[in-house]
C-alpha cells in the first residue's frame, strides 16, 4: 500500500514537473507538511517569486504577464506555470537569420514582427507566423 501511494505521489510530482518546472517539487515537499495543500500553494508561490528573482543570474529574461505590446504573454496560463521566459541572444539570432535569409533552400522565415524589426534588415524572406497558441520569441520557424 505504502508502495502504491509513494508511486502515485512520485507520478504526480512528475507531470506538475512537466507542466510547471517547479510544480513538482512543491509538492514532494508539501507532503512533509500537515496541511499538505496549503503548503502545496504557498511553496509553489515561494518558488514561483524565487524563480522570477533568481532566472535573470541564469541569462533567462521573463516576459510580461500583463499588458500589452511586442513582449505580453498571450495567455496567463504560461505565467502561472512558469513558462515565460526567454533567453535572449541578439548575436546568435542576427547569425542565424543572415545565414539562414541567404540559404537557397529556405523559401520563407517565421517571426514575430518586433523581432523582425530588430535582427531582420529588410530580408525578403522574413514572415510574420500569426500562431496565437503561443509566442515565438525564442524561436523560429522556416519553410523550404
Amino acid at each position: 500500500m505504502r508502495t502504491g501511494r509513494a508511486a502515485r505521489h512520485l507520478a504526480l510530482a512528475a507531470v506538475l514537473t512537466v507542466l510547471t518546472q517547479l510544480g513538482g517539487l512543491a509538492w514532494l515537499i508539501s507532503r512533509l507538511l500537515r496541511r499538505k495543500f496549503l503548503a502545496f500553494a504557498l511553496l509553489y508561490a515561494g518558488l514561483w517569486l524565487g524563480a522570477l528573482m533568481i532566472a535573470p543570474l541564469f541569462g533567462r529574461v521573463p516576459i510580461a504577464c500583463h499588458g500589452e505590446g511586442p513582449l505580453g504573454m498571450r495567455s496567463w496560463v504560461f505565467c502561472l506555470a512558469n513558462r515565460n521566459y526567454v533567453a535572449p541572444e541578439p548575436e546568435r539570432m542576427r547569425l542565424a537569420l543572415r545565414l539562414l535569409s541567404r540559404d537557397p533552400r529556405i523559401g520563407k522565415i517565421f517571426l514575430e514582427p518586433h523581432l523582425a524589426a530588430k535582427f531582420a534588415s529588410g530580408a525578403p524572406k522574413i514572415r510574420f507566423q500569426g500562431c496565437a497558441a503561443a509566442r515565438h520569441d525564442d524561436h523560429i520557424h522556416i519553410q523550404l
